[in-house]
Order: C-alpha cells, then structure tokens, then sequence
C-alpha cells in the first residue's frame, strides 16, 4: 500500500519520474476563444501567437477526485498544487475534492510553481514508495516547501503583466525595460532582483545565488534546470550546477503550456532545496 501522490500540470515533473514514482497530474485548463482544451493537448508556440486571445484555469474538484479514485483506498493520498499566489483556485478545487473524496487526502500549497513545485512532488512520492503513510509524505513535503527556491530570469516582463498573475508585474516592466529581469519565487511570493545587463549575467547570479544558498556543513543538493522553449539553455544551465556541485541530483524540464501562457517564451529558471544529513556536497 502506497500513498498516491497528486500534483496539477503547473509542476515541472520529469516524465520518467512520473511513470515510476506513481505520480498523477491533473492538466489544467486552457481556453482559447470558445475552445477550452487540457494543458498540453494544444502545441505551446500556437498558443504563443494567439496569447492575447488565451487564458487559464484550474482543474475543477471533479478532476481532483478522477485522480483520488487512483489511490490505494487504505493509503490515501497527497495532493499537491502550485501556490495558492498563482492558481488560488486550484488549490480550492484539490481542497474541495479531499472533503468529498471517501479516502484520507492531505493537501499541501507546494507554495511555489514549475520545477520549484516538481522537487516538492518528487520528494513527497519518493517518501511514498519508501513506504511512509500519508501524514508522513505531507511531512516531508511542507520540508521541501521550507526549503526550496525558484529563480528566473525573462526577456522581459510584458507577458507576467499582461496576465496579471503577478502583483507588480506592470510596474517592474516599465522599470526593468532594456535589462533581463531577475525574479526570485520563494514561500509564494515573487519578488525582483536587482537585474543583469546580459543573458550570461543572469544565469552567473543564478548560479551565485544556489552557491550563496549551501547550508554551512554541506547537504545534498536537488536542483531543476527550467526553461520555456529554450531547452539548450537549460541543458546548459544544468551542465553547469552538475559541474559545481557533484553529487548533486538534477534535472532539467520544460515549463508547461499553462505556465508559458503567463510568462510568454524564453524564461530560464533554477529551482533547488538542501537535503540536510544527507550526502555532502564537498
């Protein structure tokens, strides 16, 4: 019996992992015009050209409960959903769906989106397969919450802004105008860092702000290359983390069609979190 573990499509999940860990992701929704279709069901550069005419939602409650019928009834489940800062109602509908559901179902705000999300969800369903019951994986997850940081950096920032999903975004713009804007997507909030002059300047501060980051007495470091249609970078990226912290676990994985849709193409990210006690990073 192992806890099923649930995310929505918001989280960055390498397919692989997916298919051997038993994790289930519920597809958000994406509406282009009177057309409403599954992330992922629609090609992400269509979608890109015809951005003013498309927006987002969540799974319903329904969708959530689809997914719970796929748990062990004894064992219950997990669920797991980008941050109640970026998809408010997600996170009702999975709530929503625990309190119908006629199993155990814990729901937990991974407070953060993409791979920041997907390194919460892997190591909630790695805790599962070891055998840990259902208050254990919602445990180790609300850790890895505690723990993990996303960075990005944009070609600019008129996509955040015009979908309104960051408070700010429309002002950062107008200031960041001519730089690469550097956010920092930490406990559910977003903030801007000081920005870099350059492509190459903004992955150095990345890559400085993981290294800053290293717990004194070391840890073992999990770490996510992310990108929106621009996987060498992030094949380059994580190349570069695996080069300075051997030992480290990383991977590297697109941003999903939903989450392109707000913050347009381009967006190169690393998301990471310290596993303390375990293999040292030397």
């Amino acid at each position: 019996m192992t806890v099923r573990v649930i995310t929505d499509s918001a989280a960055t999940v390498p397919t692989d992992a997916v298919e051997q860990l038993g994790i289930v992701v519920v597809p958000l929704r994406i509406a282009v015009g009177e057309v409403t279709a599954r992330d992922g069901d629609i090609d992400v550069a269509e979608l890109v050209a015809r951005a003013p005419e498309v927006s987002t939602s969540g799974p319903t409650p329904g969708d959530f409960l689809i997914a719970l019928e796929t748990a062990d009834r004894a064992a219950g489940a997990v669920i797991l959903t980008v941050s109640q800062e970026m998809g408010a109602g997600t996170h009702m509908a999975a709530e929503a769906a625990a309190r119908a559901a006629d199993i155990a179902a814990i729901v937990v705000d991974t407070e953060t989106a993409a791979g920041g999300q997907g390194l919460v969800v892997l190591a909630a369903a790695a805790a599962a397969r070891r055998g840990a019951a259902i208050g254990e994986v919602a445990e180790r997850a609300h850790d890895v919450v505690s723990r993990v940081q996303l960075v990005a950096t944009l070609p600019n920032l008129d996509q955040l802004a015009r979908s309104g999903h960051v408070p700010g975004a429309a002002a950062w713009a107008a200031r960041f105008a001519g730089v690469h804007p550097v956010l920092d997507f930490r406990r559910g909030r977003v903030r801007p860092l000081v920005p870099a002059a350059s492509d190459a300047a903004a992955v150095r501060r990345m890559l400085d702000r993981l290294a800053a980051s290293r717990p004194t007495g070391g840890g073992r470091l999990h770490a996510a290359a992310l990108h929106a249609m621009v996987p060498d970078a992030a094949a380059d990226l994580a190349a570069a983390v695996a080069a300075a912290h051997p030992g480290a676990t990383v991977f590297t994985g697109p941003f999903s069609t939903a989450m392109i849709i707000h913050t347009g193409p381009g967006v190169l990210g690393l998301a990471w979190w310290w596993e303390i006690g375990s293999e040292t990073d030397p």
